[in-house]
């Protein structure tokens, strides 16, 4: 672009002569400046729009270049890989000269050592044929320089051989007394072997005979032991079974079941506070030993106390027997009797009770006990429930008295006897927690003066102790039992009354029950207390 050029004034404002004052060029002006500036960068974007068509033919130039450089490579690739085979096929036949040179020297060489091993042979052959030659040129002179004294060593050696003679002669007639002896001792072996076949014979002879034998007493041992089988079918002894510790855990937690039952039936029943409950008569019962209890009237603790007691006592007599049967009180204490009679006689005794187990086996026995059971118990305790409540405490009675017998009926199997016993105060502090009897909280706790420990005196059973014999002087006690001592709160309430009112005149039981003198053994029976 043209410059701006400026005109000379005329007039002499501006000129070179002129007088005024001179003014700026137009180039020194920013506008100029920036004017350039636009122009340099128009004519530079410009020389870069011209030059593009170089760059598109670059761009062209350098994909064929490309395009070739592949072509070439892949014509060189192709050329290696001929030139591979190539070297690869002249390996092989170079291999394969090396093996036929290798097999043609090999053979030259097997002939060559052939050839070799011919000649040592004709070699040693003449070799040998020339030392033939020598020794018999040698052996004829030394027989011809040795004629003279062959005269005296042949009479020599005739003497020698005339001893040697006379010696092999000494030494066949020892060999002949050697072989007639190995005769007679083959003889003797020969009728020694024949001894023996017939000893073999005999034996086998002896052998068969006791196989027969052997067979006969196998067959009656056959018939023996299935007479004893049908003996011990017919005896029962099938139903006694030995328990295991988890089994008589079972039986154990059943017994816990069976106890809670009992205390809840009792509570749901008896411990009703209906206060028109509270005149009624306790009736009366001659408990092993006395109860505090009032001459008229009752309260609710002492009600659940005495049916409790009740109940229990007739688990213990009637379900929890090793004879129950339902005709006859007789027949168990006569069972007992027997049982006691036969406790040395262990085999005597196991039958008698497999015999008692088949008997009390049949299905209407066990309902027999416990209706039996439920009838003399609900003819005690109904004066002491609601009427409304009778029917009902009669049913839950009936209910209990025949889960009671078939627990009772699945422990009476066991080898082991089990019996059922009174809980008593025999050593009570003595023993462990787990084998004492326990005790049920709604009758209050034991009160202890100080906390000085001291035997418990035991009034009455709430659930009779269960054991297995172990010997005749060792139990294994299941379930410790629930007792009711003297000192727990509705017993210390029941003889303060009774203190403070007239006396009672009857005592309910004759004295205590006679101490047991079996010790208990180590139980994991669990404490029944609380």
């Amino acid at each position: 672009m043209a410059e701006a050029k400026t005109k000379p004034v005329v007039n002499g404002i501006n000129g070179v002569n002129g007088t005024g004052n001179a003014k700026p060029s137009f180039k020194a002006t920013k506008l100029y400046e920036t004017l350039r500036s636009i122009i340099s960068s128009t004519n530079i974007v410009k020389d870069e729009l011209d030059s593009l068509p170089d760059l598109e033919k670059l761009l062209k130039n350098e994909k064929r270049l490309r395009q070739e450089i592949e072509d070439k490579n892949a014509e060189l690739e192709s050329v290696k890989n001929e030139k591979d085979k190539e070297l690869a096929q002249k390996a092989k036949e170079v291999d394969q000269i090396r093996k036929d040179a290798e097999e043609k020297i090999r053979s030259a060489r097997e002939d060559m050592d052939r050839d070799m091993t011919k000649l040592k042979q004709g070699l040693e052959a003449e070799k040998h044929a020339q030392r033939v030659l020598v020794e018999r040129f040698e052996e004829r002179f030394l027989l011809h320089s040795q004629t003279e004294a062959d005269g005296a060593a042949t009479s020599q050696k005739l003497a020698e051989t005339q001893r040697q003679l006379k010696t092999k002669e000494d030494e066949v007639a020892a060999k002949q007394a050697r072989v007639s002896e190995l005769e007679h001792s083959s003889e003797r072996a020969l009728f020694e072997t024949k001894t023996l076949e017939t000893e073999k014979a005999r034996f086998a002879w002896e052998s068969k005979r006791l196989s027969a034998d052997l067979q006969a007493r196998d067959a009656a041992l056959n018939i023996a032991s299935s007479d004893l089988q049908q003996l011990k079918d017919d005896v029962g002894l099938q139903r006694l079974k030995n328990y295991d510790d988890r089994e008589i855990d079972k039986f154990r937690n059943q017994l816990e079941a069976y106890a809670a039952e009992a205390r809840n039936l009792v509570t749901e029943f008896f411990r009703d506070p209906d206060s028109s409950l509270n005149s009624v008569k306790l009736p009366h019962f001659d408990f092993p030993k006395p109860l505090p209890l009032p001459k008229n009237g009752s309260t609710p603790a002492l009600r659940c106390l005495f049916a409790q007691a009740f109940i229990a006592h007739h688990i213990r007599s009637q379900i929890f027997q090793a004879f129950f049967l339902p005709s006859d009180r007789d027949v168990d204490r006569a069972g007992l009797d027997i049982l006691n009679y036969l406790s040395e006689d262990v085999q005597r005794a196991t039958i008698f009770r497999c015999q008692i187990l088949a008997v009390c086996d049949r299905p209407d026995v066990g309902k027999a006990v416990a209706e039996q059971a439920t009838e003399e118990v609900f003819r005690y305790l109904y004066p002491l429930v609601p009427p409304v409540k009778c029917v009902s405490l009669k049913a839950r009675l009936l209910q209990l008295f025949e889960k009671g017998v078939d627990m009772w009926k699945a422990m009476q199997c066991s080898e082991r006897l089990i019996v059922c016993d009174d809980v008593d105060d025999e050593d009570v502090d003595d023993v462990d927690e787990s084998q004492r009897p326990g005790m049920w909280d709604e009758y209050g706790s034991v009160v202890r003066a100080g906390g000085v420990p001291r035997k418990g005196n035991i009034l009455a059973t709430l659930f009779p102790q269960v054991v297995m014999e172990e010997s005749e002087q060792m139990v294994h006690v299941i379930h410790p039992g629930v007792a009711i001592w003297e000192d727990q709160a509705v017993v210390v309430d029941a003889l303060r009354a009774l203190s403070r009112g007239p006396a009672n005149g009857r005592v309910n039981g004759d004295g205590a029950r006679p101490t047991s003198g079996r010790r208990r053994s180590i139980s994991n029976a669990p404490s029944a207390r609380g």
